[in-house]
């Protein structure tokens, strides 16, 4: 078992060699060329001199070499100054590099070598030194000779920066913005304050102040030379145009009458601008800057503003569409409100010179101004005022009713309940349950206080108190007799009168008349008076009209109602003693809730009577018991008192028996 783990262990170990020995064999150079930075040397006032030792070329091509710096640590071709050498590099060695440009006395900077192969950039070591300075930059050439603002200028020379910002190109005090650089070529931007027609170039590195005095640039100012259309609605496009504008390369802004506006388009020499709706006066100054320089135009533009021409219908009621037309109104450009008599309305764009608005359901001013606001800045006002018209009352059904009846009256309404007012006659308003069709119909309750058979429907018209009258009057339904149960009775009893059209909201406004007799009314509804036959009638069976009253309207029923007299047609026995019984006959004795009442009255002295006991009654007999305190032996008329009427047989008079039965019974 041993044996087996040291073979194999041996096996193990020859197979290390044979792969060691195969990736030797495998090995090649590397692709990237390898530098090596030397010492900084030649320090002085104008300058450093920088080396470096590509001691292995690699594989790859070399495109380009040279040398970075920079005051901070790790120096990268991207960002900082260079140098650059782009000949071909065909054998390992060192190179070198005199820089005399871009340093700055007693700083310290960084530097390392670099190479620039097609795949791979390559640093060398840094090292750092003290600067003692630089020498200027030198100005060799620059192009074009004649320039406008924003033109790119082209300055060749030496001792430049690679990094734009450390350049400072002048062009007398102006300064230009560079947009790139080399150590030897510079491009800037001729920038707007350059006022002058001619100027010299200067380039300024690292404090060191180079200008060319061997030629002028010469400069071209721009011109504004006019615009047109010179009249123009807003949104509508102007060319502003002129020479040397530069319109490309430069930054614009225009204002017309104080307003920014848009600028679509720039040509070589021209502008193309959007008039503002923020414009809101005709005639208007217009101005151009370029990069910060106003210039002015020497013509008005005048802005064809907007305006109200009119508006139909010049009258209508709440909800209606009002259209407003108008010139330059643009509708589809601009934003809009409209307000009649000061409250907002709901618009509608109808087309580019017309809106579409909603009278308001709060306007309640006869006459109103339309006023158009437009974008928040301008206000246009109507030539005309827009009439709101009238309520009225065009007509109504049912022509006839009764209290709490639904009318429906038809006109011209306010489309909500509780801007309108109907009333019946003077002052009995009436309920209103809807308003229907935009406030075409309205619905009304007929109230329960008009009284009068006529009531004329009357309508608020407008908010400064008058009214509207319809002519023809609403007639309240008078009051309906179906049927009087009994027809006849004595004073005092019950009659049921049944019907329609009574006011049962308050008994004082019925009224019901027995002839010319007002019967009390103890109970009533719409459909039912229970009332009694008056006691003021003469004693004495009598047919009467019997009429209902209901506030000034009266009905009278086709029958008759007969009143009935009590009547006594029959006493026995006409003489007795104390404690007898006296039977009274005859008719209507009895009447509900009415006090009947015998005495026995003296017909020597007649203002002497006495009550008799009543023992029964009925409506055609009556049982009394001779009273006591009467006299023997002289005459009494037994008379029956009803509700205060007195009924008997005067020539049967009863007389008590002299006896002395009397006293025994007493």
């Amino acid at each position: 078992m041993k044996i087996n783990h040291f073979l194999f262990f041996l096996l193990f170990l020859s197979l290390l060699v044979i792969l060691s020995d195969c990736e030797e064999e495998k090995a090649v150079p590397r692709e990237y060329p390898r530098v090596n930075t030397l010492p900084v040397t030649n320090i002085s006032e104008t300058g450093a001199t920088f080396s470096a030792d590509i001691y292995s070329l690699g594989t790859e091509t070399i495109r380009e070499y040279g040398f970075v710096w920079s005051q901070g640590q790790n120096p990268r071709i991207e960002t900082e100054d260079k140098i650059v050498f782009q000949k071909s590099v065909t054998t390992p060695g060192v190179y070198t590099a005199d820089v005399r440009s871009t340093f700055e006395e007693g700083v310290e900077y960084t530097v390392r070598p670099f190479i620039v192969t097609d795949k791979h950039i390559i640093y060398g070591k840094t090292v750092k030194f003290i600067s003692l300075g630089s020498l200027a930059p030198v100005i060799q050439s620059f192009k074009p000779d004649t320039v406008i603002w924003g033109d790119t200028l082209k300055i060749k020379g030496k001792n430049f920066s690679y990094i734009p910002g450390k350049n400072t190109v002048r062009i007398n005090q102006t300064v230009c913005h560079v947009i790139s650089s080399t150590d030897s070529t510079v491009f800037a931007i001729v920038k707007s304050e350059a006022a002058d027609t001619k100027g010299r170039i200067s380039v300024e590195v690292s404090g060191n102040i180079s200008l060319f005095d061997k030629k002028e640039l010469n400069i071209k100012i721009p011109l504004i030379s006019g615009m047109y259309p010179l009249s123009s609605r807003w949104g509508d496009s102007i060319f502003i145009t002129g020479k040397n504008i530069n319109a490309a390369n430069n930054e614009f802004s225009v204002h017309i009458g104080g307003q920014d506006c848009i600028i679509t388009e720039k040509r070589k020499d021209t502008l193309i601008v959007k008039v503002s709706e923020r414009i809101i006066t005709s005639a208007n100054e217009a101005s151009v800057k370029i990069n910060g320089t106003v210039f002015t135009v020497s013509e008005t533009l005048t802005v064809l503003l907007p305006e109200i021409t009119g508006f139909v219908p010049r009258q209508g009621k709440w909800g209606d569409t009002i259209t407003v037309s108008g010139i330059n109104l643009m509708t589809e450009r601009n934003n809009y409100s409209v307000t009649l008599g000061g409250l907002n309305c709901n618009v509608v764009k109808l087309n580019t010179d017309a809106l579409g608005i909603i009278v308001p359901l709060n306007l309640f001013s006869v006459a109103s101004d339309v006023k158009i606001m437009i974008n928040n800045l301008m206000e246009i006002i109507s030539p005309e005022k827009f009439e709101l018209l009238q309520k009225i009352i065009t007509g109504f059904s049912p022509k006839e009713g009764t209290w709490g009846d639904t009318l429906t009256l038809t006109g011209r309404f306010h489309p909500l309940a509780k801007h309108n007012r109907i009333s019946f006659g003077v002052g009995l308003e009436a309920e209103i349950t809807s308003v229907q069709a935009g406030g075409n119909i309205i619905k009304v309750i007929v109230p329960q206080w008009v009284r009068t058979r006529e009531s004329v429907l009357e309508t608020e018209a407008d908010v400064y108190g008058s009214s509207f009258y319809f002519p023809e009057p609403f007639l309240l339904k008078p009051p309906l007799i179906e049927s009087v149960t009994p027809l006849s009775g004595p004073p005092g009893s019950r009659v049921t009168i049944r019907g329609n059209y009574f006011i049962e909201h308050n008994r004082s406004d019925n009224h019901v008349f027995f002839g010319p007799h007002e019967g009390f009314i103890e109970s009533w509804t719409g459909t039912e008076i229970i009332c009694h036959v008056p006691w003021g009638i003469v004693p004495a069976s009598e047919t009467f009209a019997l009429t209902v009253q209901t506030g000034d309207q009266t009905t009278t029923f086709g029958d008759k109602f007969t009143i009935l007299k009590p009547v006594v047609s029959n006493i026995h026995p006409l003489t007795g003693y104390y404690g007898d019984i006296v039977t009274i006959e005859g008719e209507n004795l009895l009447i509900d809730d009415v006090q009947t009442i015998v005495f026995f009255r003296s017909t020597i002295d007649h203002m002497t009577e006495t009550e008799a006991e009543i023992i029964s009654i009925t409506n055609t007999r009556i049982l009394v018991r001779v009273p006591e305190g009467i006299e023997e032996n002289i005459p009494y008329r037994v008379s029956v008192s009803i509700a205060g009427y007195g009924y008997g047989l005067p020539q049967q008079p009863f007389v008590l028996e002299s006896s002395g039965k009397n006293k025994q019974t007493k």
